[in-house]
């Protein structure tokens, strides 16, 4: 828009200076002297130099240049503002980016009984005791996993047998554990962001034999 208005500008200017130069539309005129020759008499044909607006451009149109006369500097601001605000007006809710926020994996529940932070932990009597631990909030099942310390071999993954426990205690069934054994066992938290962190083991063992 700037450029046309320039270029506009430029162009009345130039018809401005061809008109002055006409003077009022009537062609100047200038008498042509041979080199080397006397001056002809006054009353001979003088001959007439080509008008110095040949070749010019065709002047604008009175409405143009009332157009180009009535914008001013200021209102350029106020044109763009205007474009901008029509086509910022224009632009749907579903053409912006859709901020998906970021959904954080819950952390385990902190061990209650049986065991120690350190081994080998309590002598148990059962070989299918109850474990027990603090609930996370959103969690809807937890993971429970116990390890065999001396091959460090997993002997119960909730996961792998597609027990989702629900509650804050769970009673092992039988054929887990055996006589005379040393264990370790943590668990995490499940939710709908999936499985979080591991908690710390907790360590116990069990009697050497079955007490009568």
């Amino acid at each position: 828009m700037r450029i046309r208005l320039i270029a506009t500008v430029i162009a009345v200017t130039i018809v401005a200076f061809s008109s002055l130069a006409g003077c009022g539309g009537t062609p100047s005129t200038k008498r042509v002297i041979t080199p080397g020759a006397e001056e002809k008499k006054a009353d001979e044909s003088i001959k007439v130099a080509p008008p110095p607006e040949a070749g010019l451009p065709e002047a604008l149109s009175p409405a143009t240049i009332s157009l180009v006369e009535n914008i001013a500097v200021s209102d350029l601001p106020q044109m763009v503002s205007a474009a901008v605000i029509s086509i910022v007006e224009n632009i749907g809710v579903t053409d912006s980016v859709t901020l998906t926020p970021q959904i954080q994996l819950l952390p385990p529940p902190a061990l209650a009984s049986p065991g120690s932070s350190s081994p080998p932990g309590p002598t148990l009597t059962s070989l299918t005791p109850e474990f027990r631990w603090s609930g996370v909030s959103g969690a809807d099942y937890y993971g429970l996993y116990i390890v065999d310390v001396a091959n460090k071999s997993i002997v119960f993954d909730s996961q792998i047998k597609g027990i989702k426990i629900t509650q804050t205690a769970y009673t092992l069934p039988s054929g887990v554990l055996a006589w005379g054994k040393s264990y370790y066992w943590y668990m995490n938290s499940h939710s709908s962001a999936g499985w979080g962190s591991n908690s710390a083991s907790s360590y116990f063992q069990t009697q050497t034999s079955k007490q009568n």
